[in-house]
Formats: C-alpha cells, sequence, structure tokens
C-alpha cells in the first residue's frame, strides 16, 4: 500500500511542480511563523520578569518613628 501510494505521489508531483514547491513554501512559512511569535512571547516573558524584579528590590533599611507616626516635613526630607 505504501509504495502505491509513494509512487502515485511522485507522479503527481512530477505532473505538478508548482504545487509541491507551495505546499513546501507553506509548511515552511507556517513554521517559521511559529518560532517567531514563540521567540517574541519568551522575550516578552523575559522582559516583564526584568520589570517586575527591578521594581521590587530587596528592602534594605526601615525606617520607624519613635512615637506614633512620621512628621509630613521630616517625611518629605527622607524622601527627596
Amino acid at each position: 500500500m505504501t509504495r502505491l501510494l509513494r509512487r502515485a505521489s511522485l507522479r503527481f508531483y512530477l505532473r505538478h511542480p508548482w504545487q509541491l514547491g507551495l505546499a513546501i513554501a507553506g509548511i515552511s512559512l507556517g513554521v517559521g511563523v511559529y518560532v517567531g511569535v514563540s521567540l517574541a512571547n519568551d522575550s516578552a516573558a523575559r522582559a516583564f520578569d526584568v520589570a517586575a524584579a527591578s521594581v521590587r528590590s530587596s528592602v534594605t533599611h526601615r525606617l520607624l518613628p519613635l512615637d506614633g507616626a512620621i512628621d509630613e516635613s521630616s517625611y518629605r526630607a527622607l524622601v527627596v
């Protein structure tokens, strides 16, 4: 059965070489689009992870008031 199928396919594509070329081009284009989208998705995910890591940087110091709350003018001086 496979021999007959191979022979029929070979004859068909010998009679229609453009169809074989277009089939190969279509498969190649589909694989290229899939790989491109996959690479773009991985790159975007990696960029998101880097951005998220820079936003949630590790805390090195913690300022606490001695009595109740920090005065607003003192807070402005600390932030700037």
